[in-house]
């Protein structure tokens, strides 16, 4: 299980990061147990802005499905992230998983790449009809790949909201303040860990039972 195996996690994860800082990225398998996406929300008028980030095995994933390397090919002077983010296949995929609507009116998203994929991201503006106050937000990224990706979105005023494959769409308030947090272990690993220790607590409660009935 994914959760066994932290090391082999951080393996996969550096190894991506290596395929996307070279000019052929190595094929990446998807690992929805791991970390989850995250999304920066903010607004400000009648833009909302959504800050996207992933682990560089989850951009792989996206990359591969949508063939974004197959353009360039043999192509030795650009490395795979600089192919990524300016493939438009990559940016058509990302504006197809994460929508934004206001009163049921989809809001005109544009695609904006950050200097650095690994370290900043990428981010989704979306101009709605009238200035924002709420709005509703899709989030389906990588659910093609796995129905176990999720996303946890957040921002200033923003309480933070868990986007899954059977939830994936969310109304959200622009409230101002501070973001509260959700309950509970979010990422699958957190989750199976919490198993893990019920796992061997459970044993070790009866053992102590038993121990302490013959006494």
């Amino acid at each position: 299980m994914p959760a066994r195996h932290p090391v082999r996690r951080l393996g996969l994860c550096a190894a991506a990061a290596a395929g996307l800082v070279v000019g052929v990225p190595a094929v990446a398998s998807a690992h929805p147990f791991g970390p989850p996406l995250t999304a920066k929300l903010s607004a400000q008028g009648s833009s909302v802005e959504l800050e996207l980030h992933a682990e560089p095995d989850d951009w792989m994933a996206i990359g591969q499905l949508v063939h974004a390397f197959d353009d360039v090919s043999g192509d030795t002077s650009t490395t795979g992230e600089q192919r990524l983010v300016t493939s438009p296949k990559f940016a058509a995929y990302v504006l197809d998983n994460v929508r934004v609507r206001q009163h049921g009116v989809d809001c005109t998203g544009t695609v904006e790449p950050r200097p650095s994929l690994l370290k900043d991201g990428i981010v989704v503006v979306a101009d709605c009809p009238a200035d924002v106050e709420t709005v509703t937000v899709d989030i389906t990224t990588l659910h093609d790949v796995h129905e176990n990706y999720r996303t946890v979105a957040s921002g200033d005023g923003v309480p933070q909201t868990l986007f899954t494959s059977t939830d994936s769409s969310h109304d959200v308030a622009f409230t101002g303040g501070s973001s509260a947090p959700l309950p509970g272990l979010l990422t699958a690993g957190g989750i199976l860990a919490v198993g893990a220790v019920g796992a061997v607590a459970l044993p070790l409660l009866r053992r102590r039972t038993r121990e302490a009935s013959r006494a």
